[in-house]
């Protein structure tokens, strides 16, 4: 039986307000290596930050891309010697039409990687111009909106909101990354924070670089320029105050949360990859084939090279989300007037309800946002009947679906 909490706060049930500010002494000008204090609970630094918008997000965007030159390089000098490779044994063979079976297959390989290109091109571009578009928004919304509070402790970093809460541990960081424009720390749980340098005066930059590069370890730092902070006095800290009013509750445990096994992103990866597989099948039956046709031994291998490529894009793909199921972690998810919280592994994180697709099943929810699908059973629920109108009400949703 699930008690439904009167309010909802990142916090839990108590609400503090943010500890006075503290920073390590300054030496030679740019500081010493910081001394954790004494009482582990007591931040070595507080910052005030805004939140996230569509200008920052491109800068973040455009800070972690990767160029695709150095594929290109790469794939089409394969591509070209693998044909090459094909023509040579069709030429041995004596085999002239196979020859030029062979040089057709190349390049049919070489056109569709280079259109593959263009249309992974474009579905980036078109991604990061729906991600601006929506933290232009969130940054203006009232409920998502508003001034963020940054805790750097000696052993992790804690960003708080009105509605969120993420907290990253320095030992499980897998990103430190430094720009002219911001500074992110990310951890392999796929939970990130960042500075922008419009939001930090010299002297909290100062000692935002400090207390984070001498707690990353160096293997996982990307430096690409230097922070230039742009304030010159420091944004007031935050202070959260009252609650909102909690709908329902449910506590959960086991998988619940679904990745798609082929994201958006895997699927651009994949898109690109398959034109590889025409001439490496065609070079792989080169001497040996499966039937007297080699058009026929072609197809066959195509057929093969591409199952083994999804295989391994599926074995990464789950390796990879083999955080978002574990079946150890208490989920809290509770429903409010606005949206939806979820307390899971570490984080806080929140949900309008405008950014939810309900998906209704016999004896489930499936709540569809950008984050990955959140499976709800109906016996979780104390009124599964009630439960599934509040979302339905809050939603817009047909209520005559089941």
């Amino acid at each position: 039986m699930n008690t439904t909490p009167s309010s909802y706060s990142p916090y839990g049930t108590s609400q503090p307000s943010p500890p006075g500010s503290f920073y390590p002494p300054m030496v030679n000008g740019y500081g010493a290596p910081p001394v954790s204090p004494a009482d582990p609970s007591c931040p070595m630094a507080v910052l005030g930050c805004r939140p996230l918008n569509g200008s920052g997000y491109r800068a973040l965007s455009g800070a972690v891309r990767r160029s695709l030159l150095p594929l290109v390089l790469t794939a089409l000098p394969l591509m070209a010697l693998l044909t090459i490779l094909a023509m040579v044994a069709a030429w041995e063979r004596g085999a002239v039409i196979d020859l030029w079976i062979s040089l057709g297959t190349g390049l049919l390989g070489i056109i569709l990687f280079c259109a593959a290109l263009i249309v992974r091109q474009r579905g980036n571009h078109w991604a990061l111009e729906k991600n601006v578009c929506r933290y232009d928004r969130q940054s203006q919304d009232p409920i998502l909106g508003g001034s963020r509070l940054s805790e750097l402790y000696g052993d992790r970093a804690v960003m708080l909101s009105a509605r969120e809460q993420v907290t990253i541990f320095y030992r499980d960081a897998a990103l430190l990354l430094e720009t002219n424009e911001l500074m992110l720390l990310a951890d392999r749980e796929n939970r990130w924070m960042i500075w922008m340098a419009e939001d930090l005066t010299p002297f909290d930059a100062d000692t935002l670089r400090r207390l984070l590069y001498a707690s990353v370890p160096d293997r996982f730092r990307r430096i690409k320029g230097r922070l230039l902070p742009r304030l010159s006095g420091p944004l007031p800290l935050p202070v959260f105050r009252g609650s909102e009013p909690v709908e329902q509750a449910v506590d959960l445990t086991g998988r619940i949360l679904k990745r798609p096994l082929f994201g958006a992103a895997m699927r651009r990866r994949l898109l690109t990859s398959l034109p590889l597989l025409f001439p490496v099948a065609a070079a792989s039956v080169s001497y040996a084939g499966f039937t007297p046709s080699y058009p026929l031994d072609i197809a066959i291998a195509f057929l093969l090279w591409t199952a083994l490529l999804l295989l391994a894009g599926g074995i990464f793909t789950a390796i990879s989300n083999r955080r978002f199921v574990r079946g150890t972690e208490p989920v809290r998810i509770a429903f409010t007037g606005t949206g939806i919280a979820v307390n899971w592994h570490g984080a806080t994180l929140f949900t309008p309800w405008e950014e939810t697709r309900p998906r209704f099943r016999k004896d489930m929810v499936q709540l569809e946002s950008d984050f990955g699908t959140l499976t709800i059973p109906l016996r979780a629920a104390q009124d599964s009947g009630a439960f599934c109108e509040l979302i339905r009400r809050h939603t817009n949703e047909d209520r005559t679906k089941p």
